[in-house]
C-alpha cells in the first residue's frame, strides 16, 4: 500500500477525537477507544494500534488499509479511500476540464451509464440493495501503479459485474465520485463485436464509438497534447467468458486488447479493467500459473508473481457481514438477521442463492418460511434452472448418475467420487465443464494431482447431494412413492448417505404431487420419535393452503406418543433462528384440543417474555384470555394460563390476583401432575411459570421447594442426566444454595451441570442451561469482586443470548457489564453498557422487565445494584 499522507492522518485523528467526545486523548483512553470502534463498527483495532495511531508508541510500519478502514467508518466515512478524497477535495478547488477531454467525457459517461443501467436491471435484485464491495477490490492502487491491466477474476454468479458497476459510480460517474477528472469508458464483452465482424482495431473501434470527427485518432491526440488532458483514460470490459461470446472470437477481442495496451507502453495514464472468469482467463493469460484448475482461488502454493504491467486480482466471496446487509436492505430486520445461523449464512455468500433467497423474502409467504424450508427453496429452484430444465438435461444427470455409481463410500454427508471424463466425448465433458461452472459439482484438488482423465469431484454442497439421491431413488422407483421406496430410503438404500435430509427432499415432492396418503404411510415407518418430529416440523413450516394437507397434520398428531414428545420439544425449542415463531402459528392452526393450544400459547408467551417481545405478549395474554375458562376459582388446579396471567399482571404494574398469589405460595396444594414417571408439557410450563413468579415475587426460597417437590414427585427424573430440565432444577437450586452462603451444595450443583454439558452426548436445549449455569456464576464472581472474570462469563452469556434473541438475558448481562466497568473505574464504557441496556428497555412497552435475579440479598452496594437491575 502507498504510504498515507500525514497530513491526512492529522485530520483523520481529529475527526476520530471528535466522534469519541475527546478534545485530547490519553495512553489510557486508547484501550477504551479499542472497544468504541469494535462495538460502532464491528472491526476490531486494537490498543497497540490506537496507541501508535495517535502517537503514543513507535510507527515502524506504514498503517493497514484495515485500520485506516475501521477508523474513517467510526468517524462517518464509507472507508478510508472515501475519507482520503473527501479530504483532498477540501485542500483543492475544483477543476475546469479542457474543451476535447471535457467532450470526450461526456461521451463516455453516457456509455458508460447505459451499461451500468443493463447491469442493474439484470443483478437479480434491486441494486439499491446490494452490498458495496469497492473496498474489497484495490482499484485505488491500481489507478496509482505502474501497471496498465488490472483483471478481476471470479467465478460465474460471484458478483463482479455489479463491484465493477459499484466502482463506476464511486470513482467516476456520480457527482461526488473519488476520481472526477478521468474519463471512463464501461462496455460490455459483446460490445466489442465489431472487432471481429469489420476488423476494426481497438483504437479504431474507440473513434468510431466517441466520433469526435476530423479522423483524430483520441489517444494520439491527447498523447500529443499532454497540456489538455486532465486525468486517466480507463477504460474497463465486463463479461470476459466463452459463455458470453465463442472462444475463437474472444481471443480476437483480447489480442486486439492486448495490442492497445502494449503499443502504448509509454501512455501511463491508459488503463484497462477487465472482469474476467478464471477458466477464461487462464485459457488467454497462459502465466496466470493456475494450471488449468477449475477451483478458484488456487491454493497459495500454485499462484505466482504477475508481470508488473498486468494486476491480477480474486475477487474474494460475499462476508457473512455482507450477506447480513443485504438481508437487510431487503427489509428483515437485525435481530432477525443476528438469529440466522452460521451454516445459513455460509450458504447465502453464494451470490445466486443469496438472489433467490431475496425474491422469495419479496413475497407475502416469507415469515412462514424458516431456514430449512427456505434453504430447500432456494437450493430447488436453483438446480431446476441450472439441471433439471438445461438443453443438456439428459448428459448432466448422466453425469452425476456415474458419480453416484462410482462412489464406494455413499453414507458420507457430502459423497465424494471419481468422474471419468468419457473417452473424450466433447458434448460429455462440455456438460460436465457446466455443472463445474454453475457451482452443482466441485473438483477435489486438494490431495495432489491425479493421473488424468480421472478426478476426485464432490457436490457444492449436502443440500445438492441430498436433492440428487432423493431424484435417483424415485427415478429407481419409476418416481412413485411406494412402500419400497421408503423401506430403501429408511434402511439406508443404495442412495441413502442422510436419511433425514434425503427424506426431507422426498416430502417436497409428494407435497407438490398432493400424495398426502403417502406421507402418511411413510411417516408410519419413521423411528426413532426425534427424526419424526424434525420431518413434523419440516412439513408444518411448508406455506401449503390445501385443506387435505391440514388434515394429514392433524392425522399425524393423533398419536398420542408422538403429540407429546413434540410439543415438550416445542416448550424446550430455543430461539435459535426464530424456530419456535415458525412453528407457532401453523402449530395452532393445527391442534384441536383447548388445553394443547392454551399450553403451546404459553409456552410461546415464556419465549416472547425472554425475547422482551411487548406485542406478542399481549397477543398471547388476549389469546388466553379468550379460550380459558374462568379461572382462579378457589380449590381448583393450577393452571399455566393462569400463571401467566398473573406475570402480566406484575408487568402491567397492577395488583395481581390475590388468590393466584395464594395459590403459589402454597403450590404444593395445588400443583396436580398428570403423571409420576415423567413431566408432561403443563407441568413443565406450571414449573417454569413459577419460578419466574419467584422472581418477580421475590421470594427465592420458592425455588428450593419448587425443585425438591419435582425431584420428590418424580423420582424417576434423578436418574436422567441429560434432561435438560434436570439440569435447570440443578441450576435454580444452584442459584438458590447461592444466596444461603451454601458453598459446598452450590459447587456440587453446578459442577455436575459442567460435567454433562462438557460430555459427548448432545443435550437438548444446551444453549439455555449454559446461559442460566454461566449467569449464576456470573453473580458468584461479583459477590466476590472478580470484575475482570465476571466480564468474560458475561460476554460468554451475551455470545449464547443474541443468536438466540433472548433480550432479557442480553439486558441483564448489559447492566453487569456496567457494574463490572464501574467497579474498575472505567466510567466510559460503563456508561455505554447502560446505554445499551437502555435502548433494550425502551423497546419494553410495560411497566417493569422481568427480572433475572433476586433483591436485597447481599449487604455490598455492587451487588445491590447488580440484583437490582
Amino acid at each position: 500500500m502507498r504510504l498515507a499522507p500525514m497530513k491526512a492522518i492529522q485530520q483523520l485523528q481529529l475527526e476520530v477525537l471528535q466522534k469519541f467526545n475527546a478534545t485530547q486523548l490519553q495512553p489510557s483512553d486508547c484501550k477504551d477507544l479499542s472497544v468504541v470502534v469494535r462495538d460502532a463498527t464491528g472491526k476490531i483495532v486494537s490498543e497497540t494500534t490506537i496507541k501508535r495511531f495517535f502517537g503514543f508508541a513507535a510507527q515502524t510500519f506504514n498503517f493497514s488499509v484495515y485500520t485506516l478502514n475501521a477508523l474513517s467508518e467510526y468517524a462517518g466515512f464509507q472507508n478510508w479511500e472515501f475519507f482520503l478524497e473527501h479530504y483532498r477535495q477540501q485542500q483543492s478547488p475544483q477543476k475546469e476540464f479542457h474543451p476535447k477531454w471535457k467532450e470526450v467525457k461526456s461521451k463516455t459517461g453516457k456509455i458508460s451509464f447505459y451499461t451500468a443501467e443493463a447491469i442493474k436491471n439484470n443483478c437479480g435484485m434491486e441494486f439499491a440493495r446490494t452490498t458495496v464491495r469497492t473496498d474489497v477490490i484495490p482499484f485505488r492502487h491500481f489507478l496509482e501503479s505502474d501497471a496498465a491491466v488490472s483483471v478481476i477474476l471470479g467465478p460465474g454468479g460471484s458478483g463482479k459485474s455489479i463491484s465493477l458497476v459499484q466502482a463506476v459510480e464511486s470513482f467516476w460517474l456520480n457527482e461526488s465520485c473519488l476520481c472526477p477528472n478521468d474519463i471512463c469508458l464501461f462496455v460490455h464483452l459483446h460490445q466489442l463485436n465489431t472487432l471481429v465482424n469489420r476488423g476494426f482495431s481497438m483504437e479504431d473501434w474507440l473513434d468510431n464509438q466517441l466520433n469526435l470527427g476530423g479522423g483524430e485518432n483520441i489517444l494520439d491526440y491527447f498523447e500529443a497534447n499532454a497540456t489538455e488532458k486532465d486525468g486517466r483514460f480507463v477504460l474497463l470490459v465486463d463479461g470476459i467468458d466463452e459463455k458470453v461470446i465463442a472462444a475463437d472470437k474472444l481471443r480476437i477481442i483480447y489480442a486486439k486488447l492486448m495490442d492497445l495496451v502494449f503499443s502504448r507502453a509509454r501512455t501511463p495514464w491508459l488503463k484497462v479493467i477487465l472482469a474476467a472468469r478464471p477458466e477464461a482467463w487462464n485459457a488467454l493469460y497462459t502465466p496466470l500459473g493456475i494450471h488449468g484448475s477449475a477451483t478458484w482461488p488456487p491454493p497459495q502454493e500454485e499462484r505466482v508473481e504477475q508481470p508488473e504491467s498486468v494486476q491480477v486480482f480474486a475477487l474474494p466471496p460475499l462476508s457473512p457481514p455482507e450477506v447480513g446487509e443485504v438481508l437487510r436492505n431487503h427489509g428483515l430486520p437485525d435481530e432477525t438477521v443476528a438469529t440466522l445461523s452460521d451454516a445459513f449464512i455460509r450458504l447465502l455468500e453464494f451470490p445466486p442463492f443469496l438472489q433467490l433467497t431475496c425474491s422469495l423474502m419479496d413475497t407475502p409467504a416469507f415469515p412462514l418460511i424458516h431456514e430449512e424450508s427456505l434453504i430447500h427453496r432456494v437450493i430447488g429452484h436453483y438446480i431446476r434452472g441450472k439441471v433439471m430444465n438445461s438443453p443438456d438435461y439428459g448428459l448432466k444427470m448422466a453425469i452425476l448418475r456415474r458419480i453416484m455409481d462410482d462412489t464406494q463410500n455413499l453414507k458420507m454427508k457430502i459423497p465424494p467420487g471419481q468422474v471419468r471424463l468419457f473417452s473424450g466425448d466433447m458434448r460429455v465433458q462440455e456438460a460436465y465443464r457446466k455443472l463445474l461452472t454453475d457451482h452443482v459439482l466441485e473438483e477435489d484438488n486438494h490431495e495432489g494431482q491425479r493421473s488424468i482423465p480421472v478426478k476426485r469431484v464432490h457436490f457444492h454442497n449436502e443440500y445438492v447431494a441430498r436433492f440428487f439421491i432423493a431424484t435417483f431413488c424415485l427415478s429407481s422407483h419409476n418416481g412413485e412413492l411406494t412402500p419400497e421406496l421408503f423401506q430403501d430410503l429408511l434402511s439406508g438404500g443404495t442412495y441413502c448417505p442422510d436419511q433425514t435430509g434425503v427424506l426431507q427432499w422426498v416430502l417436497l415432492y409428494a407435497i407438490d404431487q398432493g400424495a398426502y396418503d403417502a406421507i402418511g404411510r411413510l411417516f408410519c415407518q419413521v423411528v426413532p420419535l426425534s427424526r419424526k418430529a424434525l420431518l413434523f416440523e419440516f412439513l408444518l413450516v411448508q406455506p401449503s393452503t390445501d385443506e387435505r394437507y391440514t388434515r394429514l397434520l392433524q392425522q399425524l398428531l393423533e398419536d398420542a406418543a408422538f403429540k407429546a414428545y413434540f410439543l415438550r420439544n416445542f416448550l424446550c425449542y430455543e430461539a435459535q433462528g426464530n424456530r419456535k415463531g415458525f412453528l407457532y402459528k401453523p402449530l395452532m392452526r393445527i391442534l384441536t384440543r383447548d388445553d394443547d393450544r392454551a399450553a403451546v400459547a404459553c409456552a410461546y408467551f415464556l419465549t416472547a417474555l425472554h425475547q422482551l417481545d411487548g406485542a406478542t405478549i399481549d397477543t398471547q395474554v388476549a389469546l388466553l384470555r379468550s379460550m380459558a375458562p374462568p379461572l382462579n376459582r378457589e380449590g381448583s388446579a393450577l393452571q399455566p394460563s393462569e400463571l401467566c396471567l398473573f406475570i402480566y399482571q406484575c408487568l402491567m404494574g397492577k395488583t395481581p390476583d390475590p388468590l393466584t398469589r395464594s395459590k403459589i405460595d402454597q403450590f404444593e396444594e395445588y400443583m396436580v401432575l398428570s403423571d409420576h414417571t415423567i413431566l408432561s408439557l403443563k407441568d413443565e410450563l406450571n414449573v417454569y411459570l413459577l419460578i419466574t413468579c419467584a422472581l418477580l415475587l421475590g421470594e427465592y426460597k420458592h425455588l428450593e421447594r419448587v425443585t425438591e417437590y419435582i425431584f420428590a414427585e418424580i423420582p424417576s427424573l434423578k436418574m436422567r442426566s441429560h434432561d435438560p430440565f434436570r439440569l435447570l432444577a440443578l441450576v435454580v437450586k444452584a442459584r438458590f444454595y447461592l444466596y444461603e452462603e451454601d458453598d459446598e451444595a452450590y459447587t456440587r450443583c453446578l459442577s455436575h451441570v459442567e460435567n454433562v454439558l462438557r460430555s459427548e452426548s448432545p443435550v437438548d436445549g444446551a444453549r439455555i442451561v449454559s446461559m442460566c449455569l454461566y449467569q449464576v456464576k456470573t453473580v458468584r464472581l461479583l459477590m466476590n469482586g472478580q470484575y475482570d472474570k465476571m466480564l468474560e462469563s458475561v460476554h460468554h452469556i451475551q455470545s449464547l443470548a443474541k443468536p438466540a434473541r433472548f433480550n432479557l438475558m442480553d439486558h441483564w448481562c448489559y447492566q453487569m457489564e456496567s457494574t463490572a466497568y464501574l467497579a474498575l473505574r472505567k466510567q466510559k464504557l460503563s456508561m455505554l453498557a447502560e446505554q445499551e441496556a437502555d435502548k433494550i428497555r425502551q423497546r419494553f412497552p410495560f411497566h417493569i422487565l422481568p427480572p433475572l435475579e433476586f433483591q436485597g440479598q447481599s449487604e455490598d452496594v455492587s451487588v445491590k445494584r447488580a440484583i437490582n437491575h
